[in-house]
């Protein structure tokens, strides 16, 4: 992946958290409102891109590679956490 497309990628995740979650939580949402907003992003994209009847290979595709960078990013904040004394 380049640099560029990683510079991009990371421009729309860090929007579509803050449409996502964010906005919802400010306003006086839950964590219910926010997951069910994601689920519905999520059939909406599986909607577009995948062909019928093959959603279930690319959705566990899909969750094994995000189950991967919450690991990665809980791996990083706590290694920042242990760094700064916070542990």
């Amino acid at each position: 992946m380049s640099q560029d497309f990683a510079d991009r990628h990371n421009e729309m995740v860090e929007e579509a958290v803050e449409i996502i979650a964010k906005q919802p939580i400010a306003a006086g949402g839950g964590v219910d409102e926010v997951l069910t907003v994601l689920e519905g992003v999520i059939v909406g994209v599986m909607t577009l891109c995948i062909k019928p009847w093959g959603d279930e290979e690319v959705l566990e595709m899909v969750m094994q590679g995000a189950s991967k960078r919450l690991a990665a990013d809980r791996a990083a904040r706590l290694g920042k956490a242990k760094a700064a004394g916070e542990m």
